[in-house]
Protein backbone atom coordinates (compact mmCIF):
# COMPACT_ATOMS: atom_id res chain seq x y z
CA UNK A 1 0.00 0.00 0.00
CA UNK A 2 1.38 3.37 -0.94
CA UNK A 3 1.17 5.65 2.08
CA UNK A 4 0.40 8.69 -0.02
CA UNK A 5 -2.66 7.09 -1.63
CA UNK A 6 -3.84 4.91 1.26
CA UNK A 7 -7.58 5.20 2.03
CA UNK A 8 -8.87 7.27 4.94
CA UNK A 9 -9.33 4.86 7.82
CA UNK A 10 -9.71 7.35 10.65
CA UNK A 11 -11.73 4.73 12.56
CA UNK A 12 -10.09 1.32 12.83
CA UNK A 13 -13.44 -0.26 13.66
CA UNK A 14 -12.26 -2.34 16.59
CA UNK A 15 -14.86 -0.76 18.91
CA UNK A 16 -17.56 -2.75 17.09
CA UNK A 17 -15.86 -6.10 17.59
CA UNK A 18 -16.92 -8.68 20.16
CA UNK A 19 -14.36 -9.81 22.74
CA UNK A 20 -13.96 -13.04 20.79
CA UNK A 21 -13.29 -11.22 17.51
CA UNK A 22 -10.83 -8.85 19.19
CA UNK A 23 -8.92 -11.82 20.58
CA UNK A 24 -8.88 -13.43 17.14
CA UNK A 25 -7.67 -10.25 15.45
CA UNK A 26 -4.97 -9.71 18.07
CA UNK A 27 -3.76 -13.32 18.25
CA UNK A 28 -1.02 -13.33 15.58
CA UNK A 29 -0.49 -17.09 15.72
CA UNK A 30 -4.07 -17.69 14.56
CA UNK A 31 -3.33 -16.10 11.19
CA UNK A 32 -0.46 -18.35 10.16
CA UNK A 33 -1.62 -20.57 7.26
CA UNK A 34 -1.75 -24.34 7.77
CA UNK A 35 -0.32 -24.29 11.30
CA UNK A 36 -1.77 -24.59 14.79
CA UNK A 37 -1.02 -21.95 17.41
CA UNK A 38 1.21 -24.30 19.39
CA UNK A 39 3.13 -25.30 16.26
CA UNK A 40 3.68 -21.64 15.32
CA UNK A 41 5.14 -20.81 18.73
CA UNK A 42 7.22 -23.97 18.85
CA UNK A 43 8.68 -23.33 15.40
CA UNK A 44 9.58 -19.75 16.27
CA UNK A 45 11.24 -20.76 19.54
CA UNK A 46 13.23 -23.59 17.92
CA UNK A 47 14.33 -21.51 14.94
CA UNK A 48 15.49 -18.39 16.81
CA UNK A 49 17.32 -20.37 19.50
CA UNK A 50 19.21 -22.36 16.87
CA UNK A 51 20.03 -19.32 14.76
CA UNK A 52 21.31 -17.12 17.57
CA UNK A 53 23.66 -19.90 18.70
CA UNK A 54 25.02 -20.18 15.16
CA UNK A 55 25.40 -16.40 14.81
CA UNK A 56 27.19 -16.13 18.13
CA UNK A 57 29.63 -18.72 16.82
CA UNK A 58 31.16 -16.27 14.34
CA UNK A 59 30.03 -12.79 15.43
CA UNK A 60 32.07 -11.36 18.34
CA UNK A 61 29.57 -10.40 21.03
CA UNK A 62 29.25 -9.41 24.65
CA UNK A 63 26.57 -8.35 27.12
CA UNK A 64 26.93 -4.77 28.32
CA UNK A 65 25.40 -3.68 31.63
CA UNK A 66 25.37 -0.01 32.57
CA UNK A 67 23.44 2.17 34.98
CA UNK A 68 21.15 5.07 34.18
CA UNK A 69 20.45 6.50 37.61
CA UNK A 70 18.77 3.71 39.56
CA UNK A 71 17.85 1.87 36.33
CA UNK A 72 20.04 -0.93 34.95
CA UNK A 73 20.51 -1.08 31.18
CA UNK A 74 21.31 -4.49 29.69
CA UNK A 75 22.07 -5.06 26.02
CA UNK A 76 23.89 -7.52 23.80
CA UNK A 77 26.41 -5.95 21.42
CA UNK A 78 27.37 -7.86 18.26
CA UNK A 79 30.38 -6.86 16.19
CA UNK A 80 32.40 -4.42 18.30
CA UNK A 81 35.44 -5.39 16.21
CA UNK A 82 33.91 -3.57 13.25
CA UNK A 83 35.36 -0.14 12.30
CA UNK A 84 34.37 2.64 14.67
CA UNK A 85 32.27 4.42 12.06
CA UNK A 86 30.22 1.29 11.29
CA UNK A 87 26.48 2.02 11.30
CA UNK A 88 24.55 0.76 14.32
CA UNK A 89 21.31 -1.27 14.30
CA UNK A 90 19.39 -1.26 17.60
CA UNK A 91 16.66 -3.90 18.02
CA UNK A 92 13.86 -4.19 20.61
CA UNK A 93 12.25 -7.62 20.77
CA UNK A 94 8.52 -8.36 20.87
CA UNK A 95 6.43 -10.89 22.77
CA UNK A 96 3.29 -8.93 23.72
CA UNK A 97 5.16 -7.31 26.63
CA UNK A 98 5.07 -10.67 28.51
CA UNK A 99 7.09 -13.21 26.53
CA UNK A 100 10.54 -13.59 24.93
CA UNK A 101 13.79 -11.79 25.71
CA UNK A 102 16.94 -10.50 24.04
CA UNK A 103 18.14 -14.08 23.43
CA UNK A 104 15.06 -14.90 21.32
CA UNK A 105 15.61 -12.70 18.30
CA UNK A 106 17.22 -15.23 15.96
CA UNK A 107 20.39 -14.82 13.92
CA UNK A 108 19.77 -11.40 12.35
CA UNK A 109 23.12 -10.16 13.67
CA UNK A 110 24.90 -12.65 11.37
CA UNK A 111 24.08 -11.10 7.98
CA UNK A 112 24.20 -7.62 9.52
CA UNK A 113 27.74 -8.25 10.77
CA UNK A 114 28.75 -9.54 7.35
CA UNK A 115 27.38 -6.29 5.91
CA UNK A 116 29.53 -4.27 8.32
CA UNK A 117 26.71 -3.28 10.67
CA UNK A 118 26.99 -3.29 14.47
CA UNK A 119 23.90 -4.81 16.15
CA UNK A 120 22.62 -4.01 19.65
CA UNK A 121 19.71 -5.94 21.20
CA UNK A 122 18.09 -4.27 24.19
CA UNK A 123 16.60 -5.99 27.22
CA UNK A 124 13.58 -4.87 29.26
CA UNK A 125 11.54 -6.25 32.15
CA UNK A 126 8.50 -8.09 30.80
CA UNK A 127 5.16 -8.49 32.59
CA UNK A 128 4.05 -9.34 35.17
CA UNK A 129 7.30 -8.16 36.84
CA UNK A 130 7.29 -5.02 34.71
CA UNK A 131 4.52 -2.80 33.40
CA UNK A 132 4.49 -1.05 30.03
CA UNK A 133 5.31 2.37 31.45
CA UNK A 134 8.38 0.86 33.12
CA UNK A 135 9.34 -0.94 29.89
CA UNK A 136 9.16 2.33 27.96
CA UNK A 137 11.47 3.95 30.52
CA UNK A 138 13.92 1.04 30.29
CA UNK A 139 13.98 1.18 26.48
CA UNK A 140 14.47 4.96 26.66
CA UNK A 141 17.48 4.44 28.94
CA UNK A 142 18.76 1.73 26.62
CA UNK A 143 18.47 3.99 23.59
CA UNK A 144 20.36 6.71 25.41
CA UNK A 145 23.19 4.26 26.10
CA UNK A 146 23.17 3.21 22.44
CA UNK A 147 23.44 6.84 21.33
CA UNK A 148 26.31 7.38 23.76
CA UNK A 149 28.11 4.33 22.37
CA UNK A 150 27.50 5.57 18.82
CA UNK A 151 28.97 8.94 19.76
CA UNK A 152 31.97 7.31 21.41
CA UNK A 153 32.65 5.01 18.45
CA UNK A 154 31.93 7.65 15.82
CA UNK A 155 29.20 5.51 14.24
CA UNK A 156 28.02 6.94 10.95
CA UNK A 157 24.35 6.42 11.83
CA UNK A 158 21.95 4.67 14.18
CA UNK A 159 18.86 2.82 12.95
CA UNK A 160 16.45 1.70 15.68
CA UNK A 161 13.95 -1.10 15.11
CA UNK A 162 11.25 -2.80 17.11
CA UNK A 163 9.09 -5.81 16.41
CA UNK A 164 5.49 -6.22 17.63
CA UNK A 165 5.40 -4.94 21.24
CA UNK A 166 8.96 -3.77 20.68
CA UNK A 167 7.74 -1.37 18.00
CA UNK A 168 5.35 0.25 20.48
CA UNK A 169 8.10 0.50 23.11
CA UNK A 170 10.51 2.03 20.60
CA UNK A 171 8.10 4.71 19.39
CA UNK A 172 6.98 5.56 22.92
CA UNK A 173 10.57 5.81 24.12
CA UNK A 174 11.43 8.10 21.21
CA UNK A 175 8.41 10.27 22.06
CA UNK A 176 10.13 11.30 25.28
CA UNK A 177 10.55 14.98 25.99
CA UNK A 178 13.38 14.15 28.37
CA UNK A 179 16.94 13.06 27.60
CA UNK A 180 16.14 12.08 24.01
CA UNK A 181 14.61 15.41 22.97
CA UNK A 182 16.32 17.37 20.22
CA UNK A 183 17.30 20.99 20.76
CA UNK A 184 15.05 22.80 18.28
CA UNK A 185 17.49 25.67 18.12
CA UNK A 186 19.95 23.49 16.22
CA UNK A 187 19.91 23.68 12.41
CA UNK A 188 19.29 19.92 12.00
CA UNK A 189 15.61 20.34 12.79
CA UNK A 190 13.21 21.30 10.01
CA UNK A 191 10.79 22.95 12.39
CA UNK A 192 10.24 26.70 12.12
CA UNK A 193 11.69 29.54 14.12
CA UNK A 194 8.62 29.77 16.35
CA UNK A 195 9.19 26.21 17.50
CA UNK A 196 12.84 26.99 18.16
CA UNK A 197 11.93 29.99 20.25
CA UNK A 198 9.31 28.09 22.24
CA UNK A 199 11.85 25.42 23.14
CA UNK A 200 14.52 27.86 24.25
CA UNK A 201 13.03 28.05 27.72
CA UNK A 202 13.35 24.26 28.05
CA UNK A 203 17.05 23.62 27.58
CA UNK A 204 17.78 20.03 26.56
CA UNK A 205 19.83 17.73 28.75
CA UNK A 206 23.54 17.42 28.06
CA UNK A 207 22.94 14.03 26.39
CA UNK A 208 20.14 15.12 24.07
CA UNK A 209 22.30 15.79 21.01
CA UNK A 210 23.20 12.10 20.87
CA UNK A 211 19.85 11.41 19.21
CA UNK A 212 21.18 13.22 16.16
CA UNK A 213 22.89 9.92 15.33
CA UNK A 214 19.42 8.42 14.80
CA UNK A 215 18.81 8.43 11.05
CA UNK A 216 16.24 5.66 10.64
CA UNK A 217 13.37 3.86 12.37
CA UNK A 218 11.92 0.45 11.46
CA UNK A 219 8.66 -0.67 13.09
CA UNK A 220 7.80 -4.30 12.27
CA UNK A 221 4.35 -5.75 13.00
CA UNK A 222 3.73 -2.98 15.49
CA UNK A 223 0.79 -2.38 17.83
CA UNK A 224 0.35 1.39 17.72
CA UNK A 225 -3.08 1.57 19.40
CA UNK A 226 -3.27 -0.46 22.62
CA UNK A 227 -6.94 0.16 23.36
CA UNK A 228 -8.24 -2.93 21.49
CA UNK A 229 -6.15 -5.12 23.81
CA UNK A 230 -7.72 -3.97 27.07
CA UNK A 231 -10.59 -6.49 27.07
CA UNK A 232 -8.52 -9.40 25.69
CA UNK A 233 -6.38 -12.11 27.29
CA UNK A 234 -3.31 -10.10 26.31
CA UNK A 235 -4.13 -7.62 29.06
CA UNK A 236 -4.38 -10.19 31.87
CA UNK A 237 -0.77 -9.67 33.07
CA UNK A 238 -0.57 -6.07 31.83
CA UNK A 239 -3.65 -4.77 33.68
CA UNK A 240 -4.01 -1.72 31.47
CA UNK A 241 -7.00 0.54 31.87
CA UNK A 242 -8.46 2.15 28.74
CA UNK A 243 -6.96 5.46 29.81
CA UNK A 244 -3.50 3.97 30.29
CA UNK A 245 -3.70 2.09 27.00
CA UNK A 246 -4.47 5.30 25.13
CA UNK A 247 -1.75 7.23 26.95
CA UNK A 248 0.80 4.59 25.91
CA UNK A 249 -0.37 4.33 22.27
CA UNK A 250 2.01 5.82 19.67
CA UNK A 251 -1.06 6.65 17.56
CA UNK A 252 -2.29 9.04 20.27
CA UNK A 253 -2.09 12.62 18.85
CA UNK A 254 -0.15 13.83 21.90
CA UNK A 255 2.44 11.07 21.47
CA UNK A 256 2.70 11.86 17.76
CA UNK A 257 3.32 15.51 18.63
CA UNK A 258 5.94 14.50 21.18
CA UNK A 259 7.64 12.28 18.58
CA UNK A 260 7.91 15.24 16.21
CA UNK A 261 9.40 17.25 19.06
CA UNK A 262 11.99 14.53 19.72
CA UNK A 263 12.87 12.98 16.36
CA UNK A 264 13.89 15.16 13.38
CA UNK A 265 11.44 15.02 10.50
CA UNK A 266 14.09 14.06 7.96
CA UNK A 267 14.49 10.71 9.74
CA UNK A 268 13.76 7.80 7.39
CA UNK A 269 10.98 5.48 8.61
CA UNK A 270 9.79 2.03 7.52
CA UNK A 271 6.51 0.59 8.83
CA UNK A 272 6.42 -3.11 7.93
CA UNK A 273 3.73 -5.77 8.34
CA UNK A 274 3.66 -9.43 7.38
CA UNK A 275 1.50 -10.68 4.53
CA UNK A 276 -0.22 -13.02 7.01
CA UNK A 277 -0.67 -10.50 9.80
CA UNK A 278 -4.31 -10.01 10.78
CA UNK A 279 -6.39 -7.26 9.13
CA UNK A 280 -6.30 -5.24 12.35
CA UNK A 281 -2.50 -5.41 12.58
CA UNK A 282 -2.25 -4.25 8.97
CA UNK A 283 -4.73 -1.42 9.51
CA UNK A 284 -2.78 -0.21 12.51
CA UNK A 285 0.36 -0.03 10.36
CA UNK A 286 -1.44 1.81 7.56
CA UNK A 287 -2.94 4.41 9.86
CA UNK A 288 0.25 5.02 11.80
CA UNK A 289 2.23 5.50 8.59
CA UNK A 290 -0.39 7.98 7.34
CA UNK A 291 -0.29 9.95 10.59
CA UNK A 292 3.51 10.11 10.50
CA UNK A 293 3.35 11.65 7.06
CA UNK A 294 0.69 14.09 8.20
CA UNK A 295 2.98 14.97 11.11
CA UNK A 296 5.71 16.08 8.73
CA UNK A 297 7.84 12.96 8.17
CA UNK A 298 8.46 12.99 4.43
CA UNK A 299 10.21 9.64 4.06
CA UNK A 300 7.77 7.04 5.41
CA UNK A 301 7.62 3.70 3.62
CA UNK A 302 4.79 1.26 4.30
CA UNK A 303 5.79 -2.27 3.38
CA UNK A 304 4.07 -5.64 3.35
CA UNK A 305 6.60 -8.48 3.55
CA UNK A 306 5.42 -11.22 1.20
CA UNK A 307 5.11 -14.86 2.26
CA UNK A 308 5.70 -14.00 5.92
CA UNK A 309 3.66 -14.16 9.11
CA UNK A 310 3.96 -12.22 12.36
CA UNK A 311 6.69 -14.60 13.60
CA UNK A 312 8.57 -15.65 10.47
CA UNK A 313 9.09 -12.00 9.50
CA UNK A 314 11.74 -12.06 12.28
CA UNK A 315 12.76 -15.72 12.52
CA UNK A 316 13.44 -15.94 8.76
CA UNK A 317 15.66 -12.87 8.59
CA UNK A 318 18.89 -14.84 8.36
CA UNK A 319 17.43 -17.50 6.03
CA UNK A 320 15.66 -15.53 3.29
CA UNK A 321 17.47 -12.48 2.05
CA UNK A 322 14.60 -10.33 0.74
CA UNK A 323 13.53 -8.46 3.90
CA UNK A 324 17.05 -8.60 5.33
CA UNK A 325 18.31 -7.02 2.10
CA UNK A 326 15.67 -4.30 2.54
CA UNK A 327 16.86 -3.64 6.10
CA UNK A 328 20.53 -3.66 5.12
CA UNK A 329 19.98 -1.28 2.23
CA UNK A 330 17.88 0.99 4.45
CA UNK A 331 20.72 1.17 7.00
CA UNK A 332 23.20 1.96 4.23
CA UNK A 333 20.99 4.79 2.95
CA UNK A 334 20.72 6.19 6.47
CA UNK A 335 24.48 5.95 6.86
CA UNK A 336 25.03 7.81 3.59
CA UNK A 337 22.56 10.49 4.73
CA UNK A 338 24.59 10.93 7.88
CA UNK A 339 27.93 11.15 6.08
CA UNK A 340 26.54 13.85 3.80
CA UNK A 341 25.14 15.82 6.73
CA UNK A 342 28.47 15.66 8.58
CA UNK A 343 30.40 16.79 5.50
Amino acid sequence: VDVATAPDISCLGWERFSKEELERQYSPSMWVPLMTTSDVISLYDTTVQKDIIEARGFVPWATRTTADGDRKVVMDVYGEDLPGDAPMFVFIHGGYWQYLNKDMVGGMMGPLYQAGILTLVLSYTIAPEGNIQQMVAEVRSGLQECFKLAEKRGSSAVVAAGWSAGAQLLLQALSSKGDLAVDKRAPHSRRGAASSQSSAANAPSKNSDNIRRLKGIIAIGGVFDLRPLVSTYVNDPLKLTSTEAWRLSPINPQNLEDLVDSVPQDTRIVIAAAEYDSPQFKLQSVKYAMLLRQGGYSDVELQTVAASDHFSIISDLCHHDSFMATITEFIRRCSNDAKHSYA
